[in-house]
């Protein structure tokens, strides 16, 4: 497949952050949901996207805080990833707009998310579905290349159900992307519910009882 230009991937990531049926204010859960379906809208406009990977080297739960400092914790997460060309070279870019304004490497992308304290840290991979299954890839993974479109829909349903009964999730603060600062200018920037932090929003983290470890990338399949 062909690399997106830097501001074909912030248009096309735009584009798909504004979209209040995809779910991506609800940070708690569903994001196999939101990959699911973003990989279905992307694979129909011909594009081939592969899925990115984050898990705890120990299978414990991976720590998110927003830039407002609201913390979240995961098993595991997930979100799409494309090819694009930047600064002449073919990186391949997450497009996850539950987390960022805007496409982002795979290290970067890893790096917002933390592990315990003496945790070997974060497993960042990709994975296509032509990919061989890999030790590192979680269970999960192989289960979503066999997903039903019905259980994906009724999940769907059930996450833009709690959505609407949640206020709390009625605006979404995200991380900036440097891909803007190539693209179309520096952030700040804003869409239908979400809008990029600036620094009077950011709280600093709690150091003291979650920290950022060694992050290893391990590209499976696609362009290295």
């Amino acid at each position: 497949m062909k690399p997106l230009s830097a501001p074909q991937a912030v248009t096309l990531f735009t584009r798909l952050a504004d979209r209040q049926d995809l779910g991506f204010n609800f940070l708690p859960d569903y994001c196999f949901v939101r990959a699911h379906l973003v990989r279905r809208v992307l694979e129909e406009e011909g594009l081939a996207p592969q899925l990115a990977w984050a898990i705890d080297n120990k299978d414990e739960p991976l720590w998110y805080s927003t830039p407002l400092g609201n913390d979240f914790n995961w098993g595991y997460h997930v979100a799409v990833a494309l090819p694009v060309q930047v600064d002449g070279k073919e990186t391949l870019m997450i497009f996850d707009p539950s987390l960022f304004d805007g496409p982002v490497g795979l290290a970067e992308w890893s790096n917002v998310m933390r592990t315990a304290p003496g945790h070997s840290g974060i497993l960042a991979l990709t994975m296509d579905d032509d990919a061989e299954d890999t030790i590192e890839a979680p269970i999960i993974a192989r289960r979503m290349r066999t997903i039903e479109d019905k259980f994906v829909e009724q999940k769907c349903e059930e996450m833009l159900a709690r959505l609407a009964r949640d206020q709390r999730y009625a605006l979404r603060v995200v991380h900036p992307s440097p891909l803007h600062e190539i693209s179309v200018g520096p952030p700040p920037r804003q869409g239908n519910g979400w809008r990029t932090a600036t620094d009077a929003d950011r709280a600093p983290l709690q150091k003291d009882a979650l920290s950022v470890t060694h992050k290893r990338v391990v590209p499976v399949g696609g362009p290295r």
